[in-house]
């Protein structure tokens, strides 16, 4: 009875979304000159994943206050060590799952793959063609590592946990929106979708609007209306450019589109 339903349905909408996206990968090959059915593809595994960020960053935003708050001993070790535990093991398993296959079809390992050990493979570069879909953890691993770290700099600099959290998550989102806008000016090549969209430096900004949002629901209590009707005119203002903008080269589709 403690479960919170409306998150459910959430994960549920971002779950059927990301497999509706690759279910549709099959339909691409099948009919090529139906451009629509890959833009759908597109649309639904980008929201799927952004879905998954804010989620992600809902219920880490929650976690880590619930324990600087607690000030329990070691909880920063025990917020890594449950974090690991759910998601590193079965990375790990598709991972060595994936060098296995292509060792058996390549014969060589090639010398890019130790990265994906580190979460490093698209820290600041594309993506390798290599176990395309690790590139969403790596950015949540990375989120994980260096939040916790830069609120316990603010404490210890002393602010109080709450400023601590707001001001920590600024820092963060201000550097990946400033960072990915001042990239995309400079870099007209960069693509929406291998150029910005999958690389951990541009995209930590993500998860930290999900940590906020937590705070909101907290501290707002009597704004969740508002909040609500805010979501629904992003998103539409999100699809109107997905479906109308040339995305993966459109200034927009990178860098607000992202937000």
């Amino acid at each position: 009875m403690s479960r919170n339903y409306g998150m459910d349905v959430l994960r549920a909408i971002a779950i059927i979304s990301v497999i509706l996206s690759h279910a549709l990968f099959f339909f691409i090959q099948a009919f090529p000159q139906y451009s629509i059915i890959k833009l759908v593809s597109y649309f639904f595994g980008f929201w799927g994943v952004e879905l998954f960020f804010i989620l992600s960053g809902f219920l880490i935003g929650k976690i880590l206050r619930e324990q600087l708050i607690s000030q329990e001993k070691k909880w920063l070790l025990i917020f890594w060590i449950r974090r690991w535990f759910r998601t590193i093991p079965s990375y790990l398993l598709f991972l060595l799952i994936n060098i296995f296959w292509y060792y058996y079809l390549q014969s060589d390992f090639p010398g890019f793959l130790f990265r994906y050990f580190t979460f490093t493979q698209n820290l600041a570069w594309e993506h390798p063609g290599f176990f395309p879909e690790a590139w969403s953890l790596a950015i949540e691993e990375w989120f994980y590592l260096i939040f916790p770290i830069l609120m316990i700099i603010l404490i210890r600099c002393g602010l109080q946990v709450v400023n601590a959290y707001l001001i920590g998550g600024a820092i963060i989102l201000t550097f990946s929106v400033l960072f990915r806008w001042v990239c995309v000016v400079l870099d007209p090549s960069l693509t929406w979708d291998e150029g910005v969209r999958k690389i951990v430096v541009f995209r930590l900004d993500s998860l930290m609007y999900g940590v906020y949002l937590a705070w909101f629901i907290d501290s707002i209590i009597n704004k969740k209306k508002i909040l609500l009707l805010a979501g629904f005119v992003a998103l539409f203002i999100s699809m109107t450019a997905c479906f109308t903008l040339e995305y993966d080269h459109s200034f927009f589709s990178r860098h607000f589109n992202l937000a």
